[in-house]
């Protein structure tokens, strides 16, 4: 017993410790019909705790990491009754000290680039009645993730979505949303060979009715 005490002792991950910055700024214009926000970040990681993709079940601290990045973000209505939203963030991580490791990319499974289009429009003049028609699409660039001299990558995808609803009155409306209309098979996380591996959500089709007071 004495023996494997000192061995644990020896074994145990440092405490993990770090300092986040973020600075936000938004604005408003055209009376209220155009919104947005803009923010920057930085994370620094010391001694954080991961997978040890090469040994199942084992841990490791990966020294210090670094994450930065910004996020913009648009919502808007530039003609009536015509809804838009834009949305963009990009990341990058990377290895700031590390003896094996350094100058290279940390959080491999995290996109650098993610960007978000909705447009929305509705028929009526009147908000609690008519239809209306909306369709999006979300890019987001590649990931991959090593393990024993082998890499395991996922190309940048687009899925597109679609909504067709009607709203009866101000109590009762349905919609039809459609999601990865064209069935892209893709990873939504990827993690080497040993687990952690999902599939995104194939096509598929929600119909909902919504009746409030």
């Amino acid at each position: 017993m004495r023996y494997w005490l000192r061995y644990y002792e020896k074994s145990r991950l440092e405490p993990r410790t770090g300092e986040q910055f973020e600075l936000g700024l938004k604005g408003e214009h055209l009376n209220g019909t155009v919104n947005w926000h803009a923010a920057v970040f930085r994370i620094t990681d010391q001694n954080r705790s991961v997978t040890d993709f090469d040994n199942p079940g084992f841990s490791v601290a990966e020294g210090e990491v670094e994450s930065e990045g910004f996020e913009l973000e648009i919502t808007g209505q530039p003609l009536p009754r015509w809804d838009v939203s834009a949305g963009y963030a990009y990341t990058q991580t990377e290895y700031v000290n590390d003896p094996t490791q350094e100058g290279r990319a940390f959080s491999t499974d995290s996109p650098e680039h993610d960007l978000k289009l909705w447009t929305r429009y509705h028929f009526s003049d009147n908000p609690d009645e008519g239809w209306r028609v909306g369709a999006g699409l979300n890019y987001v660039s590649s990931i991959y993730a090593e393990a024993r001299g082998t890499r395991w990558e996922q190309d940048g995808y687009t899925i597109l979505s679609s909504l067709i609803g009607y709203r009866f009155n101000r109590h009762l409306d349905f919609a039809l949303t459609g999601n990865n209309l064209t069935d892209k098979k893709y990873f939504e996380t990827l993690r080497a060979n040993t687990r952690n591996n999902y599939y995104g959500e194939p096509r598929n089709f929600m119909l909902t009715m919504r009746y409030q007071y």
